[in-house]
Parts: C-alpha cells; sequence; structure tokens
C-alpha cells in the first residue's frame, strides 16, 4: 500500500501532466483521480489497499452503473431545447445542494446571496445554471431564468463518451503492465478510475453546458472555483462561444494546507480571467499563483464575539463526505457515552445525504441508550448561538464558529492528512486525539479557555472578511 501523502499527489501531478499531453484533455480533466482537488483521506481513498479482488469489483461495479446511466438516458434525456434570451448580462453557475424541492429554486443561494443581494447586480439580465448535486431533478429542471442540469446526455453521446472512457482504461491498463512497480501500481488505479461513473458525469455536465451556452452572447460569467473538472470545461465552452465574455471564479471556501488541483498548470483556456476571494488568508495563497485577484468577501463572515464557554453544547461538524460524516458521529457517540453532562449536537453539510446518515446515527444512538445527543437542522446561526465548543476535521464551517466566539477543536488522525481549515493556527489545545483529551479541555477553568480563544480569534478575521458589496458593483459596472 502507498502512504496517502504529499508525495502521492506530486506524483498524480507529474502523471496527469504527462496524459495530458497524450490524449484529448477532456477525458484526463474529467478523471477526479487525476486532479485531486485537495489532499484529503476521501479524496485518495482510490489509491488505498489496491488489489486484483478490488480491482475486479470495482470494473464490475462502475460498468453496472455505467451501462444503467447509457440505457436511462434513451427514457430521461430531454433533448429539447429551452428558450433562453440570447443576451445575458452574467450567467451565474451555482449548485442545486437539497433533495427538498423548493430549496434553491425559490431560496436563497448558499453560495452567492450576496451578489443576488447585491442592486446592481439584481437590475441586469441575469441567468443562472445550477448543478444537481441531489437525487430529484434528474431529467432537470427549467425555469424562465434559471436551469437545474439534467443528470444525462443523449444515448448517442452517451456511447460515444463511453467508448472513449473504455479506451483509456484499456490503454493505460496495459501499459500498467510494462511499468515499474510504483508507476504500474498508479496507471492500474488511474485506469479504472476513467470508467468511474464520476467520470463519466463529468463529461455529461460538459455536454449538457455545451447545449445551453453555444449561440449565447453572455457578457460575464460567475461560478465557484474550487478546482472540479466542470469548472475548467465551462471556461472552456465560454471561452470558445463568447469571446468577450469576463469569467469571474469565486473562490468562496478555505484553501487547505494540501490543496491541489486548484494550482495544476494548464492552458489559460480552463481558467477564468479574474478570481474573486473570500479572505485575506486566501489571497495571500493565491497571488503566488495567479494575476488578476480581487478579495470580495463572504456571507460566512461573522464579527468577533463575546461567548460563554461554560454552556453545555458541543456542536459537530462534519463535512459532506459520508466517510467524514461517519468518524464524527462515532466519536460524537463515544463522547456522548463517556462525558454525560455534556450535550452533543451534530449538524450536517447541505451535501449530506441526510436520511442515509440519520438512520445509521439513530441505530446507534438508541442502541447505546444516549439522551444527550442530537441532530439539528437548525440555522447554523441558531447552533453556534447555543454552543461553546464545535468539534471539526476539514469542515470550513469552525471557521465561522470561531468568529462567533465557538472554541473550534480538531479531531486529529496522525495517520491521515493534515485537514484542518485553520492549518496555520497554533495547534496547542484545540488538537485532540481521543476522548480524554477533549475531557481535559472541557474540564479547563473559564480563564485558560478564553486566553486559548482570544489566541486563535487573532487570526480568524483574516479567513471570511465582510462582502464588499462596493467592489461587486464596480466589477458589475465594467
Amino acid at each position: 500500500m502507498m502512504n496517502l501523502d504529499f508525495n502521492l499527489i506530486k506524483d498524480l501531478n507529474s502523471l496527469q501532466k504527462r496524459l495530458f499531453q497524450e490524449n484529448k484533455p477532456e477525458f484526463i480533466l474529467a478523471n477526479e483521480s487525476l486532479n485531486i482537488v485537495k489532499g484529503h483521506p476521501n479524496y485518495l481513498e482510490v489509491f488505498k489497499n489496491y488489489n486484483l479482488k478490488k480491482f475486479l469489483s470495482l470494473f464490475l461495479k462502475y460498468s453496472i452503473i455505467n451501462f444503467y446511466y447509457l440505457f436511462s438516458s434513451l427514457f430521461f434525456y430531454k433533448s429539447k431545447r429551452i428558450n433562453i434570451k440570447k443576451n445575458i448580462n452574467f450567467l451565474v453557475v451555482s449548485h442545486f445542494l437539497s433533495s427538498n424541492k423548493t430549496s434553491h429554486i425559490n431560496n436563497r443561494d448558499f453560495y452567492f446571496d450576496e451578489f443576488e443581494k447585491n442592486m446592481n447586480f439584481k437590475k441586469k439580465n441575469n441567468f443562472k445554471i445550477l448543478i444537481n448535486h441531489s437525487k430529484k431533478f434528474r431529467n432537470g429542471l427549467y425555469k424562465k431564468d434559471k436551469i437545474i442540469l439534467q443528470k444525462y446526455t443523449s444515448f448517442r453521446h452517451s456511447i460515444y463518451i463511453l467508448i472513449n472512457l473504455y479506451f483509456l482504461f484499456m490503454k493505460y491498463f496495459l501499459i500498467s503492465l510494462i511499468k515499474n512497480k510504483k508507476e504500474s501500481y498508479l496507471l492500474k488505479i488511474i485506469s479504472i478510475e476513467f470508467i468511474n461513473p464520476g467520470t463519466f458525469k463529468n463529461l455529461i455536465i460538459k455536454k449538457n453546458l455545451e447545449d445551453i451556452i453555444f449561440g449565447l452572447n453572455i457578457k460575464k460569467v460567475f461560478f465557484t472555483f474550487e478546482g472540479f473538472p466542470w469548472e475548467r470545461f465551462l471556461c472552456q465552452i465560454i471561452k470558445k462561444n463568447c469571446e468577450n465574455s469576463k469569467i469571474f471564479g469565486y473562490q468562496f471556501a478555505i484553501l487547505f494546507k494540501y490543496q491541489n488541483s486548484i494550482f495544476l498548470n494548464i492552458p489559460k483556456i480552463y481558467l477564468p480571467n479574474i478570481i474573486l476571494t473570500s479572505g485575506i488568508m486566501n489571497y495571500k495563497i493565491l497571488k503566488k499563483k495567479f494575476f488578476d485577484i480581487s478579495i470580495i468577501g463572504s456571507s460566512r463572515f461573522s464579527k468577533n464575539k463575546k461567548k460563554n464557554l461554560n454552556k453545555k453544547n458541543c456542536l459537530i461538524l462534519p463535512e459532506g463526505m459520508d466517510s467524514e460524516c461517519e468518524i464524527l458521529s462515532d466519536f460524537a457517540i463515544k463522547c456522548a457515552h463517556e462525558i454525560p453532562h455534556i450535550n452533543f449536537i451534530i449538524r450536517f453539510h447541505p451535501l449530506t445525504d441526510f436520511n442515509k446518515i440519520n438512520e445509521y446515527l439513530i441505530k446507534k444512538i438508541n442502541y447505546k441508550k444516549l439522551n444527550n445527543i442530537k441532530l439539528s437542522r437548525k440555522d447554523l446561526s441558531y447552533d453556534l448561538k447555543r454552543s461553546s465548543i464545535c468539534l471539526h476535521r476539514g469542515s470550513t464551517s469552525a471557521i465561522t464558529a470561531m468568529q462567533s466566539g465557538v472554541m473550534p477543536i480538531y479531531l486529529n488522525f496522525h495517520k491521515n492528512l493534515n485537514i484542518d481549515p485553520m492549518f496555520q493556527i497554533n495547534r496547542k489545545s484545540r488538537y485532540i486525539e481521543n476522548v480524554e483529551d477533549l475531557k481535559n479541555f472541557i474540564s479547563k477553568s473559564p480563564i485558560d479557555k478564553l486566553r486559548i480563544l482570544k489566541k486563535i480569534k487573532k487570526s480568524s478575521k483574516n479567513y471570511f472578511t465582510k462582502f464588499n458589496h462596493q467592489e461587486l458593483s464596480k466589477l458589475v459596472k465594467e
């Protein structure tokens, strides 16, 4: 087994560069194992405990899903082109996250809420495309001013994609047989990931974006910028079809210690013209790589507030990945069992399949007969007001918690990569490895806790700054 460390990411980046030159770029960019967003156990899991049995199992699993998608396209794909005004001032590409049918259709946008509050932005002729992360609207949803992307492309184009992906799978699997042990190991995994349904879906998104954008005259484009394949495709499509468009990538999230794909050396056609970022810390990192950057701020900015650190509630903030939900939920259950005088409130990310993880948790909570652990679907601000501590790993909501006067505690696993969004801040007293460490922190005096929180809060203002509506108005009028 290979060590899941930064050297692995460097090796993958070198391979990506080589394969990018040898093949059609779109198929290399769509393969997420060649474009690791960040050094995170979830993104690197595919390279762990790899053997022939796993290879064959993945081939079977991936192929079943791919051919299910292929034949489903015969029934669910909508070929009819919708009526969109040819001239659009601003195109916003965001995300549909919830299985709740009204969420994100009529309600606030989790990412572009502040943009849409801006009067100069609102009065323009705007159109929105939402990438569908939910289980709803698989054949899309079409409204006058927005679209939720469908999950299928035509049967014919699906066949075209799959032929290319299975060809690349065979090509690099065969090449892996004649390479040295290290490169052979990586190429075998990369080859099977070409037929990962995620790769197929990335190329479906590309085709659907092309079908919508082709023939439109768009002045400015705003999208969330993290380094995912669909972002590369969007930039390429806009630059090919709307030569005079300005593309703004909103880098809204925190950059981690091992952030990766956003910094890969790829042709400019796959990158935005201007990067808007959420705070000073990100700006300092981004300016080493990119030229045109502006600090626009974030709706997640919160003024530093005084807090009562003696409240008996500990907020649990997992990322939107099942593996991270399970790690923190299991740890919270252990803590609830061993620290009965503290209430543990688990708050899931909007990307989480709440029903699935809820069923998993309820069984465990009922089995242990715990009354001091609950799941929250309240607003984040409400949960922060009633908590004095938050337990996290990679969730950037921990920064909002810190700015709100809630003490962030990072659950550290020595064998995993550091995924703390506040990795630049002193770790002393806020890193724990087990329940006993959390007990020790809770038992500290109020004065000691306040001293620790004051130290880390000094840096918190540099992460998310207040949204700058004046700057946005200036960009809008240019």
